[in-house]
């Protein structure tokens, strides 16, 4: 009798170890497309390839889609080590967060992007200011727009309207530009657009971020 039982218990544990087994296979084989294409999962100052890139977003949405939150999460973090300059991977991962309603979450990922990884990078200070602004944080919202690119510095107030899903219209103010200053190539369009508009006697100009 106690033979039997014995047997019984051991055929138990391996075929639960063998579904164990197999849906981990399964979940593995899903996604190992996405693994075998990561060329760099380490951070490196130089550009990831195209490739590289929709990779990480095909990943990461095929995760999101999935569900698993837990999952989802440990690769938004492995993402950001090979793309911590892409203000893209940060605004996803924050706005992800704040999604499934962890709104403390969401902003420490702004904070890590803005005072860190990419604190003279434009389009993440005006995601992070409207996700402040959308949280009733009005003195927040003006601080982070204190945005300093090289030596070029100007004071951003950001009244958010909503046109669709996938647009939002920034109407920004500056104090100042002095076009003789040093300004960052990835935000020379943006001052050259203010800067246009304030000759023109123009305080005020829209410009239109895509959200997506």
């Amino acid at each position: 009798h106690c033979e039997e039982a014995l047997h019984a218990l051991r055929t138990e544990i391996i075929e639960r170890r063998n579904k164990k087994y197999l849906l981990n296979e399964q979940e593995v084989s899903r996604r190992w497309t996405f693994e075998e294409n990561i060329k760099r999962p380490y951070f490196h100052v130089k550009p990831l390839e195209r490739a590289q890139l929709r990779n990480w977003r095909a990943y990461l949405d095929f995760e999101i889609e999935c569900g698993d939150i837990t999952r989802i999460i440990i690769l938004f973090e492995r993402c950001l080590i090979a793309c911590a300059l892409y203000e893209e991977m940060w605004i996803k991962y924050a706005r992800y967060v704040e999604s499934i309603g962890e709104s403390n979450r969401a902003r420490s990922v702004f904070r890590r992007a803005t005072e860190v990884h990419l604190p003279r990078k434009p389009n993440v200070h005006l995601a992070y200011s409207a996700f402040e602004e959308k949280n009733g944080n009005n003195h927040s919202n003006c601080d982070i727009c204190d945005i300093r690119t090289g030596d070029l510095f100007f004071r951003s107030f950001i009244h958010v309207v909503k046109f669709d899903d996938k647009l939002k219209c920034y109407h920004l103010s500056a104090d100042n530009i002095d076009s003789r200053c040093s300004i960052h190539p990835s935000t020379r369009w943006q001052v050259w657009f203010l800067e246009s508009n304030l000759k023109k006697g123009d305080d005020s100009c829209q410009v239109l971020c895509d959200q997506r």
